[in-house]
């Protein structure tokens, strides 16, 4: 064989070695999107030290009356669609801290959350990274807490079933009844 035989097939190789990782990589990312519980999982893996609240914990203190800060860390088109009642819409890190210094209710908990928590969790550990305490993110984010029965509120205040979906692969870990079509561009 001659020599640039040998490295077009050389060639042939890296590039098949290559895409045989690419597909794995690929194939790891729709696995992780199978279920909530997988993505749970990813986003423990990813952001160890972010603490996490599960939905029933937070709804506790909500029917206890006890004062939470819920900050939603979505875009402010997801915002708008559905939240939890009261949720401030901050999703930068120097937003959050110089809300968390301005308010005189420091003691009490604050609940990041996003979508599926991915946000969330990044943003829970940054603050943690900072020395922010007392602050968690919301485990499975707005999907879990929907589809798990309780309620959310549009951009007016009102009840509503919606809930952005973020995207189409996201989006199939939300509830039908509660997934907003989007546009084929999205």
């Amino acid at each position: 064989m001659s020599q640039r035989g040998a490295r077009i097939l050389g060639s042939v190789f890296v590039f098949a070695f290559a895409l045989l990782g690419i597909g794995q990589c690929g194939y790891k990312k729709i696995q992780t999107f199978q279920s909530l519980e997988n993505v749970e999982a990813d986003i423990v893996r990813q952001f160890p030290s972010a603490d996490a609240m599960i939905p029933e914990g937070l709804a506790l203190y909500q029917e206890t009356s006890q004062s939470v800060t819920l900050i939603d860390a979505r875009s402010a088109e997801e915002y708008q669609v559905s939240r939890l009642e009261g949720a401030l819409n901050l999703n930068e890190v120097e937003e959050i801290l110089d809300f968390l210094e301005s308010r005189s209710d420091s003691n009490d908990p604050v609940v990041i959350y996003g979508a599926l928590g991915y946000r969330a969790a990044e943003l829970a550990q940054e603050m943690d990274d900072r020395g922010v305490s007392n602050l968690s993110h919301l485990k499975g984010g707005i999907f879990r807490w929907v589809n798990e029965g309780r309620e959310v509120v549009d951009g007016n205040g009102y009840v509503t079933d919606w809930v952005h979906p973020y995207n189409k692969l996201w989006g199939r870990l939300l509830d039908k009844k509660h997934r907003l079509t989007l546009k084929e561009s999205e």
